[in-house]
């Protein structure tokens, strides 16, 4: 991930413009765990994820993270709420910025149409969270 962030950094399209790293589930885990490495990285979006994903304890791998978005399901059966909670809580306690958006009745993958636990509504939304997040953070 740190060597497709920085190539992407160089295309000319791009080269000197912010970027942010967006994952889903596993790829949310590893987004989190790489991104307070890659200086040119300026936001994270977190769809249904977590912390944890490094070698690292939470705290550390946080330290210097760039903004955060987390959205996640509360009925998620796959990647418990509560790593939402606990991400956002090391985020918090290690002096960086986060935002949390809960989806009170959406399990796992919910803007996936492909998966059995998909919800257009929550779709839709958490896409313009993550389009509003963007913008403020890398000017997209």
């Amino acid at each position: 991930m740190r060597g497709a962030a920085r190539y992407l950094w160089t295309l000319p399209e791009v080269m000197g413009e912010r970027i942010a790293l967006v994952g889903y589930s596993r790829g949310a885990f590893l987004a989190v765990s790489v991104a307070a490495t890659i200086p040119e990285v300026h936001g994270v979006v977190d769809y249904f994820g977590g912390g944890g994903g490094g070698t690292l304890p939470l705290n550390e791998e946080v330290m210097g993270l760039p903004p955060l978005l987390i959205l996640h399901g509360e009925k998620d059966q796959v990647v418990p709420v509560s790593f939402a909670h606990a991400l956002q809580a090391a985020v918090l306690k290690t002096g960086g910025e986060v935002e949390m958006h809960l989806f009170p009745e959406e399990d796992h993958a919910f803007n996936a149409p492909w998966a059995g636990t998909y919800a257009p509504e929550a779709e839709e939304e958490a896409w313009l969270l993550t389009l509003a997040f963007l913008r403020a953070r890398i000017g997209l």
